[in-house]
C-alpha cells in the first residue's frame, strides 16, 4: 500500500483515478502546467469538488518551492498537508480512509504564497467525482451550474452522438479536444430567460471538422438543430452489461450492435447489414432500466440509400412475448445522401424493457438492409436544440455571445470572467455562426491567449483545422405538457410507480417548476375497470309473510356507480 510522499503513478486496486481532475479552481490565477497539473502561487487559492465513496487520495507534484501548508476540509473537518520537498512527480500527498459511503464536500486552500498544485484525485473504484457546481438533473440547473454529457464521433470530420446527460459515462474529452472524441464534457448554464436555458460547453468537443459540415446539419444557423440524446450506451458487442441487441447479419463485419456503436460512417465496420432483404427484426433489451421511448433517429449508410428501410414497425414489450405497436412507417424513401438521420416522433407514455424494429421492405436493394446508426430518445419534458455562438463581425464588434459569456461573464459570480480553467479556450479557436468581414466563405472563430487576451480569427468554412473546433450551445426550453397532481386530504399527491403508493409532494399549491419536474403525465392509474360488487344484506323485520332486507354501499369507495340492481 502506498504511503505519503511515495510516487504513485497509477491507482491501486480498489481505487479509480481522475487525471487533471475537473474541479473548481478559484481565489487565484490558475495555470494548466504542461497538461500535467494545475497550479497557483496565490495565497488562499482554492480547489473545491464533491465525490461519492469512502476514501480519497490527492496525488500531485512535490517540489521545494511548493506550499508546505495546505488545508483540506472534508465535510467541514480540516487537516493540513504539504507539497514541499525535493522533486517527486505524481506523489501521494494526502489520504483519507474510512469515510461514510455517500456524498462528500471537499475544499483545498493554500495558506502560503508558494505553489499549490493538483495532478490527480483517486477515489473508490465505484465512486464518482463531481465539480462543486455540478448537478445531475436539468431541473437543478441555474446560471453557473453545470451538467455532464457524453459525446462520441468515431469518424473524423463527422458529427457524432450526444448521450448520458447528467451521467458519468467515461473520462473527459481532452481539454485540447479531439478529431474522434469519445468522452464526457460539461455543459455550463450561462443564461436563463423565460424557462429557456442556454448552456455552453466547457471546451471544444471536436476538432478537425469543418464549419460546412456543422452548417449542413443545421447547427451553424441561428435557430439551430434539434438535439436528441441517445439513451442507449455505446456498444462494442451484441451483449453488454447494460444492453443487448439481436438481429441477423450479412457477415461477421456487420453485426447488429453496429447500430449503437456511435460510428456514423460508410466504411466497413461502421454499419449494420442484415442477412436478407426480406422481413428482418432488430430487438433491443435494456438490462438496468425501462425507458419511455417516444422518438428514434435512423441514419442510413452513406452511398447505399437503396438499402435503407422503406416499410417497418416499432414495438415495445415488458415480457418479450406481448408486443405493443408504438409506430409504423410505409413508403419511406426520403433519405439523405449525407450522414444525417430521418427522425420519427410518436406518442408513447409507457416504459418498456424490450423494443424492436420489424423491417419488411427496403428501397430496392436485393440483398440486405443497411443502417449506419439508430438513436433512441427518451420522452422528456423539454425541447432541446443546438447551435453555435455568435462571434462578432470584426475584432471591435463586442456585441456578440462569445464576448458576452466567454470573455466578460462571471456567471452570477460563480467564476472569474474569461477564466481559461473554466472555458479551455487558450489558443484553441471555436467556430461561431458569424460570417467574417473578409467574405462569405470565411467564418469568425474565437479564442483567448495564455495571458487572457481576446483572440479573433477567421476559418474557411470548408476547411478542417486541428486548433479549431465545435463548441455546441444547448438551448433547453422547459414545457409542462399535461402535468397533474391529485389534491386529497390537504396534500398534493402523485403516484409513485416504483413503490406503488401515493406520495405527497406539497401541502400548498405546487409551483410551475414543481409541476414540470414532478407532475404526473401518465394518469392510467385512474383507469376504471368493470367490477361486480357483492353487497351483504341484513334482515330488517317482518312484512306480512315475507322479510325486508337492507344494505349500504360506500359511494366514496365505489365512485362513479352508474347502475345498482337489487334482486
Amino acid at each position: 500500500m502506498a504511503t505519503i510522499g511515495q510516487q504513485l503513478t497509477s491507482p491501486e486496486i480498489g481505487w479509480k483515478r481522475h487525471n487533471m481532475p475537473t474541479a473548481k479552481y478559484s481565489e487565484g490565477v490558475w495555470e494548466n502546467y504542461g497538461n500535467s497539473y494545475f497550479r497557483s502561487a496565490n495565497l488562499n487559492a482554492k480547489i473545491s469538488f464533491k465525490f461519492t465513496g469512502t476514501k480519497l487520495r490527492i496525488v500531485t507534484t512535490m517540489w521545494s518551492d511548493h506550499s508546505n501548508k495546505i488545508s483540506i476540509s472534508i465535510d467541514g473537518t480540516t487537516e493540513v498537508y504539504s507539497e514541499s520537498t525535493s522533486e517527486t512527480r505524481q506523489a501521494l500527498v494526502f489520504e483519507k480512509l474510512g469515510l461514510i459511503d455517500g456524498l462528500h464536500y471537499v475544499e483545498i486552500s493554500n495558506a502560503t504564497n508558494k505553489y499549490i498544485t493538483l495532478s490527480d484525485i483517486d477515489i473508490d473504484s465505484t465512486g464518482r467525482l463531481f465539480h462543486s457546481d455540478e448537478v445531475t438533473n436539468i431541473k437543478d440547473l441555474s446560471v453557473g451550474k453545470r451538467i455532464r454529457c457524453h459525446y462520441k464521433s468515431a469518424v473524423a470530420g463527422t458529427i457524432g452522438a450526444f448521450s448520458g446527460l447528467g451521467q458519468e459515462t467515461s473520462n473527459f474529452i481532452p481539454s485540447t479536444s479531439s478529431a474522434t472524441p469519445d468522452g464526457d464534457f460539461y455543459f455550463i448554464m450561462a443564461e436563463d430567460w423565460n424557462k429557456k436555458k442556454m448552456l455552453i460547453p466547457d471546451r471544444n468537443i471536436q476538432h478537425s471538422i469543418s464549419w460546412d459540415v456543422l452548417n449542413s446539419a443545421g447547427i451553424a444557423s441561428g435557430s439551430g438543430a434539434i438535439l436528441d440524446f441517445q439513451c442507449v450506451p455505446t456498444m462494442n458487442a451484441n451483449d453488454t452489461l447494460e444492453m443487448a441487441v439481436e438481429g441477423s447479419q450479412y457477415n461477421a463485419n456487420y453485426p447488429p450492435y453496429k447500430l449503437f456503436d456511435g460510428q456514423f460512417g460508410a466504411s466497413d465496420g461502421m454499419f449494420w447489414a442484415s442477412a436478407t432483404a426480406g422481413v428482418e427484426t432488430v430487438t433491443i433489451t435494456f438490462k438496468n432500466k425501462t425507458p419511455i421511448i417516444n422518438k428514434y433517429n435512423l441514419y442510413p449508410r452513406v452511398g447505399y440509400l437503396d438499402a435503407a428501410p422503406k416499410d417497418w414497425y416499432f414495438y415495445g414489450s415488458n415480457d418479450k412475448t406481448n408486443w405493443v405497436k408504438l409506430d409504423s412507417r410505409v413508403g419511406e424513401s426520403k433519405w439523405s445522401s449525407l450522414s444525417s438521420p430521418n427522425s420519427y416522433l410518436f406518442q408513447n407514455d409507457k416504459a418498456y424493457k424490450y423494443y424492436k424494429f420489424v423491417f419488411s421492405k427496403n428501397n430496392g436493394n436485393p440483398l440486405f438492409y443497411e443502417l449506419s446508426e439508430i438513436v433512441l430518445a427518451e420522452k422528456k419534458n423539454y425541447s432541446s436544440t443546438t447551435r453555435l455562438l455568435t462571434g462578432g463581425t470584426s475584432a471591435s464588434d463586442t456585441d456578440n455571445e462569445w464576448d458576452k459569456y466567454i470573455v466578460n461573464s462571471t456567471l452570477n459570480g460563480t467564476i472569474t470572467a474569461g477564466d481559461n480553467s473554466v472555458w479551455n479556450s487558450s489558443y484553441l479557436y471555436t467556430y461561431t455562426s458569424t460570417t467574417h468581414s473578409s467574405g462569405s466563405g470565411n467564418r469568425v472563430s474565437r479564442a483567448t491567449t495564455k495571458s487572457g487576451l481576446v483572440a479573433y480569427g477567421s476559418a474557411v468554412s470548408n476547411t478542417v483545422y486541428a486548433n479549431s473546433g465545435f463548441r455546441p450551445v444547448l438551448i433547453i426550453e422547459m414545457s409542462t405538457g399535461n402535468k397533474s397532481f391529485i389534491l386529497f386530504n390537504g396534500g398534493y399527491k402523485k403516484w409513485n410507480t416504483e413503490n406503488k403508493v401515493w406520495q405527497t409532494v406539497s401541502t400548498t399549491l405546487p409551483s410551475l417548476d414543481t409541476f414540470i419536474s414532478d407532475g404526473m403525465d401518465d394518469l392510467s392509474v385512474f383507469d376504471r375497470k368493470a367490477t361486480t360488487i357483492v353487497q351483504s344484506t341484513t334482515a330488517n323485520g317482518s312484512l306480512g309473510s315475507g322479510k325486508m332486507f337492507k344494505g349500504n354501499i360506500d359511494l366514496k369507495k365505489y365512485f362513479e356507480i352508474t347502475n345498482v340492481t337489487v334482486k
